[in-house]
């Protein structure tokens, strides 16, 4: 036996004693009393494993007197010897044994739950911590547990906060609860429901608005990148509002549909948008949610977390949760931000020497002489009109800019135990980096009500939120032509202002590619959106743990784009044949969301029991109408649609969507020991035919807490946590047209005695069915030293099958086309991994990390007779369905200097031939593997919060030139790659001969369907870099306010990677385009 003596030498010692403890070990206890009298605490080191917290306080008491309320309903007895106390269990008398035997020491327990705003917590679980006893409060927060032996603990838990542990006494009162600070215990919004990561049987991560409002971002999924393993997120462009590229887990569908299921407390948000958009192309609907309104985003991954919504989230789910009021004091939040945009990622390309010696070379080797005159072959403006030593960089002067950001927004909350409100206004505006008045502005509004009945029996929660967006941007990205420039092209501007069109000769327009850069600026495009969604709760308890409710949801989005072309941008010449013209285009989505629910909550055995179910009833319509007028007596009537001469062309789309759903989904909680989930769903939707209109959906998920085994903790101390999870689950996807299965007629654009007619457009197919994806997970989540560090793990496998594609018709039946059901399978599997560390944490300093990976992995299983289908050309069983079937590339021919490539005879050949010698198989189009890795550091008032993510994929390279080559004028200027090019016979090099024409134009094209025409690249990108300071308390109180915060936020700060182009992010091929911007803003937070 191992004896324990607690001690610490002490010049005095006193027999009196204060102590003031809660929920406290008796080895805390016992130092305290050592530190204060300097007695020894003498036990053996198994004697306390039985023992009991304490709560206590004494004031100046005897010690013996403290002692004997501190060893009352303990299993323990105590002596005094000399200067010791003795530790030694206690042994039962007679007495004791037969009142303990006839429970006559029992009392029944009563108490009110509170969370920390001291609201009721009904639905939290009080239970005797020996014998498993338990009882869940009502709608008031109450509870009664009946017979509970005196000296028992009583433990209070309730999801999203800490764990309570009281020495059981008959009426405990109010019992406050407080928010866990332990992330494993944080709330995690799912499906119709709230769990913590501890006790989920899911894959789900979660994001909160901490994290959220660190970015100055203007689409919230962008602060979701490299945050969420699993979740793959990029930006397209730098442009403000521009499309994002999202998927979770992979692509599951070949061709119809791979975007996740949006919903926004509890309604279902369109994933797309019906307007035509900029130039950068359709925006993402999630633009005109303003990330500011956001209390937390979780992102649903598995089968058990996503089965539950059936065919709406095949492709995963996020979940968006906004702000709601709080209890207390009414309070004003004021938050203003300005700063700016820019880009740091230029293209390095050729200088005005190296642009002419190329372009002259080119020409000479097409027999060319360069000439000024228009008509002759050798024409060469770019050589014998422009000044062959000016150089500008067209970069710096078109895409250089400093782009402006301001965010400015302010928040009035508070209210009662009862009633809580919330209304915030935002007003943001994103001034573009190119020259001209160029933004996305967004005004928005959020309002959020809740209520309770005086007896808590009747809630209600009322949430809207809307938008008012004004996007006015270029018809062109300029810095996409800025980098195609000549170097040594003229000034932009004549004299008096206006733009110089550089005229030739013949009174013709010199500038190429893309004739003059400033001319789409004189057009002007403008896309105002309003966006709405609302959302109401009401909830009703019947009896304890017996809950009815319903969740009403509307949305409705309105975009209204306008696009006019004055004849001004046209070139001089062509003027004369070509007419200003004005676009109308109108678009309306809306959509009605009904769910009543019934849930139950009750004790079952030694467990938890919830169930739940529900109905879906849900209709969205929408419709596009395009009207493009011409033939304007004036550009200043280019607004008035009636001002023009004609209807040049109109087009009109409208829909309805309706689907339908039953739900159902029972939790069992066995002592925080073993979970079990389990969910159906039966779907109906109007986008399939009547003999396939409805399916079924499951799930089953269990999960295994082993670190809460006896063997296990008195083994493992150092285990915290741990946790082995499975779930199978199956989802489907219904992202097809709405009247795919139907025949469908177009009305032609000829007429017939004056009227139009139709043509058919479309074959019925009654038998069209779902994709049908199963997945399976597999996890394991383990703490570290009181959950200091936690490591979470999941292995990932889905398949998809009855692939949803187009089936080629033959061409004696009048339609290329019908959509079927394929027998192939698509199967992404991977790992996902996440580690978060406390790594330091005292009085006035903490430091906390966080990372993680995924490694995915996309493959085609399966497709039977492929080789006979049109996607034949496109797919590869066995390869990932983002593959590119490309020539493999040998090198530059040092005889005649052109590219060549592996023929299907293993002979190098110029002139490959597409779908005979495409040897190589690339993904080209997912990722091998991405992340994150964030640290936050708090010092006194000060924190700073660093992020970093990192992606390894194949990016299209410029290694080659673009457009249509080096040496043609119609391709512009060129990156300083082109320069290593073969000049003469003999000569090795990378970049083949130089053409005026389109001689070798083919190998161009060639070359960059290769597999050299892609670069496999890792970068890391400094993501997100946040600073602030947190004004002392006394000081803001001079000024009679509640707080200060001065911050300073940066978003893409820094790239590193071997991608020589723009951006890797992007992954554009050909001219890249403008990449995602640096921004840098400062803001003041005022609280009153």
């Amino acid at each position: 036996m191992i004896t324990i003596m607690l001690h610490v030498s002490a010049k005095t010692l006193a027999q009196k004693v204060t102590l003031s403890a809660k929920n406290a070990t008796l080895v805390e206890i016992f130092n305290q009393i050592n530190s204060q009298t300097g007695y020894d605490f003498l036990f053996s080191a198994d004697i306390l494993k039985d023992a009991k917290t304490v709560t206590i306080q004494a004031r100046n008491e005897e010690l013996n007197t403290v002692l004997q309320r501190i060893f009352r309903g303990q299993p323990l007895d105590f002596s005094i010897e000399n200067k010791s106390v003795v530790i030694s269990k206690k042994t039962e008398g007679i007495l004791e044994k037969i009142i303990n035997a006839l429970n006559l020491t029992n009392i029944d327990v009563t108490g009110i739950v509170l969370d920390e705003q001291g609201r009721s917590l009904p639905g939290a679980t009080a239970i005797v911590k020996k014998s498993g006893k338990a009882i869940i409060t009502d709608a008031q927060g109450q509870f009664t547990l009946k017979n509970v032996p005196e000296g028992s603990t009583i433990v209070i838990s309730f999801t999203g906060y800490q764990k309570q542990e009281l020495n059981a006494r008959p009426n405990l009162g109010k019992i406050n609860m407080v928010l866990a600070a332990n992330k494993l215990d944080a709330v995690q919004v799912i499906a119709y429901g709230t769990t913590s990561a501890r006790l989920n049987t899911g894959n789900v991560t979660s994001v909160s608005a901490a994290e959220i409002e660190l970015q100055p971002v203007t689409n919230p999924l962008l602060a979701l990148i490299g945050k969420v393993p699993g979740l793959f997120v990029a930006q397209n462009s730098g442009v403000p509002g521009a499309p994002i590229t999202i998927q979770i887990q992979g692509a599951n569908s070949i061709g119809k549909g791979n975007l996740p299921l949006y919903v926004i407390d509890g309604v279902f948000f369109n994933s797309e948008v019906m307007s035509r958009g900029s130039f950068v192309g359709a925006s993402n609907p999630l633009n005109y949610i303003n990330p500011g309104d956001i209390e937390s985003i979780s992102v649903l991954k598995d089968g058990e977390a996503t089965s539950i919504y059936g065919s709406r989230a095949a492709n995963g789910a996020i979940l968006i949760t906004t702000k709601k009021g709080i209890a207390g004091k009414t309070r004003v939040d004021f938050n203003f931000q300005d700063g700016f945009s820019w880009n740091t990622r230029f293209i390095p390309t050729l200088n005005t020497q190296q642009y002419v010696a190329i372009r002259e070379e080119a020409m000479r080797n097409d027999g060319r002489i360069p000439s000024a005159n228009p008509s002759d072959p050798g024409y060469a403006p770019d050589l014998k009109i422009y000044d062959t030593n000016r150089y500008t960089n067209w970069q710096k002067v078109l895409g250089g800019g400093l782009g402006q950001n301001i965010n400015t927004s302010a928040t009035l909350s508070g209210g009662s135990e009862n009633t809580q409100f919330l209304v915030s206004g935002t007003f943001n505006k994103v001034k573009s980096i190119y020259s001209g008045d160029f933004s996305n502005k967004n005004t928005a509004v959020h309002m959020n009500l809740y209520n309770t009945s005086q007896n808590k029996k009747l809630k209600t929660n009322f949430s809207v939120s809307f938008s008012n967006n004004d996007n006015s941007l270029p018809a062109v990205d300029l810095l996409n032509l800025a980098i195609r420039i000549p170097p040594n092209a003229p000034s932009l501007y004549n004299a008096d202002g206006s733009l110089n069109w550089a005229l030739n000769s013949a009174g013709a327009s010199t500038w190429l590619p893309g004739g003059h850069p400033l001319s789409s600026t004189l057009a002007k495009y403008n896309a105002k959106t309003k966006n709405l969604v609302g959302s109401g709760n009401i909830s009703y308890n019947i009896l304890s743990g017996l809950d009815i409710s319903s969740t009403f949801g509307y949305t409705y989005q309105q975009t209204d784009e306008f696009e006019f072309i004055p004849s001004s941008t046209f070139e001089p010449q062509q003027r004369a044949n070509n007419q200003s013209s004005s676009g109308f285009i109108n678009s309306q989505i809306n959509s009605t969301n009904i769910e009543p629910k019934i849930n139950y909550k009750r004790i079952l055995f030694k467990g938890a029991l919830e169930a739940l179910a529900g109905i879906t009833f849900h209709q969205e319509s929408g419709m596009n109408r395009t009207v493009v007028g011409a033939g304007y007596s004036s550009d200043l009537n280019l607004a008035d649609l009636g001002a023009a001469s004609r209807i040049a062309s109109k087009s009109s789309n409208e829909y309805l969507y309706k689907y339908a759903a039953l739900f159902a989904r029972l939790n069992y909680n066995w002592g925080e020991k073993y979970l079990l989930n389990l969910s159906a769903r039966r779907d109906g939707s109007s986008r399939f035919g009547s003999a396939n209109q409805f399916h079924d959906f499951a799930s089953v998920g269990a999960a295994w807490i082993f670190s809460n085994e006896g063997l296990i903790k008195d083994n493992l101390s150092f285990l915290s946590f741990g946790k082995l999870k499975a779930s199978y689950g199956t989802t489907g996807n219904d992202q097809i047209g709405n009247y795919a299965v139907l025949s469908s007629y177009l009305p032609t654009t000829t007429t017939y005695q004056g009227l139009s007619g139709f043509y058919p457009a479309n074959l019925e197919n009654p038998y069209l069915e779902w994709e049908l994806t199963k997945k399976i997970n597999l996890g394991l989540d383990l703490g570290f030293l009181k959950d200091r560090i936690v490591l979470s793990a999941n292995y990932f496998v889905n398949r998809t099958s009855n692939q949803l594609l187009s089936y080629t018709e033959p061409s004696t039946t009048g339609f290329g086309s019908i959509a079927a059901n394929f027998p192939a399978i698509v199967q992404n599997s991977g790992l996902e991994l996440s580690l978060n560390t406390r790594n330091m944490e005292t009085k006035d300093f903490s430091w906390t990390s966080s990372f993680n990976f995924t490694a995915p992995h996309n493959k085609l299983v399966a497709f039977p007779n492929l080789a006979q289908s049109p996607y034949n050309a496109s797919l590869v069983v066995g390869y990932s369905t983002g593959i590119s079937k490309l020539f493999h590339y040998v090198g530059v021919d040092p005889a005649n200097g052109l590219y060549t490539f592996l023929g299907k005879d293993g002979k190098p050949t110029t002139a490959p031939k597409s779908g005979t010698d495409n040897y190589a198989i690339e993904n080209t189009r997912y990722p091998e593997f991405y992340g994150g890795f964030q640290n936050s550091f708090r010092y006194k008032g000060f924190d700073l919060d660093i992020s970093v993510n990192f992606t390894k994929q194949n990016v299209p390279n410029i290694d080659f030139g673009y457009s249509f080559g080096p040496g043609l004028r119609q391709s512009g200027n060129q990156p300083i790659t082109v320069l290593n090019a073969w000049h003469k016979p003999g000569d090795i090099a990378t970049v083949q001969k130089y053409a005026n024409g389109f001689t070798v134009f083919q190998g161009f094209l060639n070359v960059g369907n290769s597999d050299a025409g892609y670069t496999n690249v890792t970068y890391f990108r400094l993501n997100n870099a946040s600073l602030s300071w947190q004004i002392p308390k006394t000081w803001s109180q001079k000024l009679a306010l509640q707080s200060i915060r001065l911050f300073a936020n940066g978003q893409n700060l820094f790239t590193f990677g071997n991608y020589e182009g723009a951006d890797p992010e992007t992954r554009q091929k050909g001219v890249p385009s403008t990449p995602p911007l640096t921004v840098l803003v400062l803001g003041i937070k005022v609280s009153l």
